[in-house]
């Protein structure tokens, strides 16, 4: 807490806030530059970067004949100065535009799929697996939720049957083949074998 003149009281959330730093540009040589506040640094990389927009914008072909009918100091002054403008006083959630869109490219570019803090493939079908063996849990020796596409063998310990529904004309609906009459009661240890051909899934609800 800071007092303040009027005996008030400025809560500093973060240090970060207080340590900030402004890099800006007041003098060049000795020529005092009239602003008041000085001329931020990233403000002329922004410029730079906005007419090197502009320029290529201009030589496109459907929007340049556009820009070519704008006067000369709209085009190459005043509307790149506004976007430069807007850029340097635009903030999201305390950050400057160019380490938003760093921190996008970052993200776009970067693994969004982990396993144990690792970086991992993207959830999918990537090389078929000879076999995977599924154990009950603390919550239950139950079949837990789950789709298995063919084509594949499952072996149930529970014995199981898996049947397809039909629509109103007899036919098969959908590729999916559901798992009932589960004998929870019972272990079978060679228990019954359900093939899944290529094309279908098998539904564990």
């Amino acid at each position: 807490m800071i007092d303040t003149p009027s005996d008030r009281h400025v809560v500093i959330r973060s240090y970060a806030l207080v340590f900030r730093m402004q890099r800006k540009l007041f003098k060049v040589d000795r020529w005092r530059l009239p602003l008041p506040g000085g001329l931020e640094l990233r403000a002329i990389v922004y410029a730079i970067l906005v007419l090197l927009g502009d320029l290529i914008v201009s030589r496109l072909v459907l929007i340049g004949p556009l820009t070519d009918e704008l006067p000369a100091p709209l085009h190459w002054a005043i509307l790149p100065g506004i976007v430069v403008f807007v850029l340097v006083k635009l903030e999201v959630e305390g950050r400057p535009p160019h380490r938003v869109i760093a921190s996008l490219l970052s993200w776009w570019f970067k693994p969004k799929h982990f396993i144990g803090l690792r970086p991992a493939l993207t959830p999918g079908i990537h090389a078929p697996i000879q076999n995977v063996s599924i154990m009950p849990d603390w919550r239950g020796s139950r079949y837990r939720p789950a789709e298995v596409h063919g084509p594949t063998t499952v072996v149930c310990r529970y014995p199981a049957n898996a049947h397809v529904r039909l629509d109103r004309h007899g036919q098969p609906r959908g590729d999916a083949m559901y798992l009932t009459d589960v004998s929870y009661h019972r272990l079978a240890l060679e228990g019954n074998t359900i093939e899944i051909p290529a094309g279908q899934r098998l539904v564990i609800q």
